[in-house]
C-alpha cells in the first residue's frame, strides 16, 4: 500500500515563481455561501482575493449565489449551479422540518444528500472542464457537502483538485465512515490503485487541512491520500472604525472597557465557560456576546445557574452582517475564544482579531492557542476554566506583541494562502 504523502506548507518565505502564471485559472467551489452565519463566504472571499493577488484567472462556482447578491471580489466571475434542481433544495427542507425520530427522514435525507453530491461534483467537473488553459485548472472546493471520499472517486482523471476543509467537525466519520480502524482494506486497495490511474493521467488529488491534527487523523485512515496543511487566511479588507461611533451605533457605553466573545455557537465551542467567567468571576471589563445562537445558550445556562446576573454581558444575538461585524470588532478591546478541552483546530475568530489589532484570549489544547502563543496575539487560559478566563482577561489587558502580529499577517495573508494551495495543486516536481 502507498504510503501517505503529506506537505505542510508554511507560507511565509515561499518563492514568487507561481506569480508569473497569469494563465492559470482557479475554479473555487462554495456549496455554502449563500448561508449568513459562519464564515463560508467571508473564506470564499478571502481565497478569491488571495488568487486574484498572485495574478490567476479565478472562477467561483457556488449553488444558491450569495447573501444580497453581493460579489465575491470585482475580478472574480461568480457562476451558479445550473443542474441541480432547486427542488432537491426544497426535498431536504422539507426533510429538515420532520421530527428526528420519523423514520422517512431517516431514510430519505442521507440519500437525497448523497444525490445532490453527486450531481454538484458532476457539474464541478464538466465547469472545470470548459475552463481549460495552457497551465491547466485547479478547482479548489471550499464547503462543498460531500464526504473526501466521494471527490476522490468522482474528480476527473485529468483534474488538480484541492479539498479545503478548516472545521473538525465529524471529520473521521466524514472520511471512513463508522468503523474505529478506518476504511476495509479493500475500499482503501481501490481507491489507491484509481488515485494512481488519476497521477499517471496528470490529475492530481490533495486534501487539505486547516491544522495539523486534523491532517494526521486523516493520514491514519486513509495512507493512500495527498495532504496537506495551509492554515486560515487573515481578511485583508479589515478596516477599524472610530471606537466612539461605533459603541454609539451599537447602544454601548462610550468609556467601559468591553470583551468580545464572537461567532456562532456550535459543538467545538465551550460557551458556557464565558457565561461562568462573566457571571461568576466578575472580570474586570463587560462581555459582548454576538453570533447566532447565543441567547439560547445564555439562557440555557442561566436555567442551570438559577439565580445568576446576567448584566454583565451584552447580547447581540443572530446572523452578523459585515457592517455589524465590523462595528463589533471596532468597539471592544479585546476578543475571547473558548473551545472545547480536547484539541480544536483552527479558528477564523481567531484571525479576525489580529485582522482587528485585539489581544486575545484564548483556550488551550489546540492549533489557535498554539498560533496565540507563538506569534505573541495575548493571553491562553486552560480550556473550560472560567476562572482562568478572568485571570487571563485581567492579565492581557495590553497590546500584543507588534511584530509578532505583523508576522502574524504576513504568514497568514490571502496571498500566501492562496501560493501554498498553488504549490499543493501544482508541485514543481510534478505529481
Amino acid at each position: 500500500m502507498p504510503s501517505a504523502t503529506s506537505l505542510t506548507c508554511h507560507t511565509s518565505g515561499v518563492s514568487g515563481a507561481e506569480e508569473g502564471r497569469s494563465e492559470l485559472r482557479i475554479l473555487l467551489v462554495e456549496d455554502r455561501a449563500d448561508l449568513t452565519h459562519g464564515h463560508y463566504l467571508t473564506l470564499l472571499q478571502r481565497m478569491a482575493a488571495g488568487f486574484d493577488a498572485l495574478g490567476c484567472e479565478v472562477i467561483a462556482l457556488t449553488s444558491l449565489g450569495l447573501p444580497d447578491d453581493q460579489p465575491v471580489h470585482p475580478a472574480v466571475a461568480l457562476r451558479r449551479y445550473r443542474w441541480v434542481p432547486r427542488r432537491i433544495e426544497g426535498v431536504l427542507r422539507h426533510l429538515d422540518r420532520l421530527p428526528r425520530s420519523n423514520p422517512w427522514r431517516g431514510r430519505t435525507r442521507p440519500l437525497v444528500i448523497r444525490l445532490r453530491t453527486l450531481m454538484l461534483l458532476t457539474e464541478t467537473r464538466h465547469v472545470a472542464r470548459s475552463l481549460g488553459a495552457p497551465a491547466g485548472v485547479g478547482v479548489v472546493t471550499l464547503s462543498l457537502t460531500c464526504s473526501p471520499l466521494y471527490a476522490a472517486l468522482w474528480a476527473p482523471t485529468r483534474g488538480r483538485w484541492a479539498l479545503f476543509r478548516h472545521n473538525p467537525t465529524n471529520q473521521l466519520s466524514e472520511l471512513a465512515g463508522s468503523r474505529p480502524s478506518g476504511l476495509s482494506r479493500v475500499a482503501n486497495r481501490a481507491l489507491a490503485r484509481w488515485d494512481r490511474v488519476r497521477t499517471s493521467r496528470g490529475g492530481r488529488l490533495v486534501l487539505v487541512g486547516g491544522y495539523q491534527a486534523l491532517v494526521e487523523s486523516w493520514q491514519a485512515r486513509l495512507p493512500w491520500l495527498r495532504t496537506g496543511v495551509v492554515e486560515l487566511p487573515v481578511d485583508s479588507t479589515a478596516t477599524v472604525a472610530d471606537r466612539g461611533e461605533a459603541r454609539h451605533q451599537l447602544g454601548l457605553a462610550p468609556a467601559e472597557p468591553l470583551a468580545l466573545f464572537f461567532g456562532a455557537i456550535h459543538v467545538g465551542k465551550s460557551p458556557a465557560t464565558v457565561w461562568e467567567a462573566w457571571c461568576l468571576h466578575t472580570p474586570p471589563m463587560r462581555l459582548v456576546a454576538a453570533g447566532r445562537g447565543v441567547q439560547a445558550s445564555i439562557d440555557a445556562w442561566v436555567e442551570a445557574h438559577p439565580g445568576v446576573d446576567t448584566s454583565s454581558i451584552h447580547v447581540v444575538d443572530g446572523d452578523i452582517d459585515d457592517r455589524t461585524k465590523e462595528l463589533l470588532f471596532s468597539a471592544t478591546d479585546i476578543g475571547v475564544c473558548s473551545f472545547r478541552a480536547d484539541p480544536i483546530g483552527a479558528s477564523a475568530t481567531l484571525t479576525d482579531f489580529a485582522a482587528y489589532d485585539r489581544p486575545i484570549c484564548c483556550s488551550g489544547g489546540g492549533t489557535a492557542a498554539d498560533l496565540t502563543r507563538r506569534y505573541g496575539l495575548g493571553a491562553v487560559f486552560d480550556a473550560c476554566d472560567p476562572a482562568a478566563l478572568a485571570e487571563a482577561v485581567t492579565t492581557v489587558c495590553r497590546q500584543p506583541d507588534p511584530a509578532g502580529r505583523q508576522a502574524f499577517l504576513t504568514d497568514h495573508s490571502e496571498k500566501n494562502t492562496a501560493r501554498a494551495l498553488v504549490r499543493l495543486l501544482f508541485p514543481a516536481g510534478g505529481a
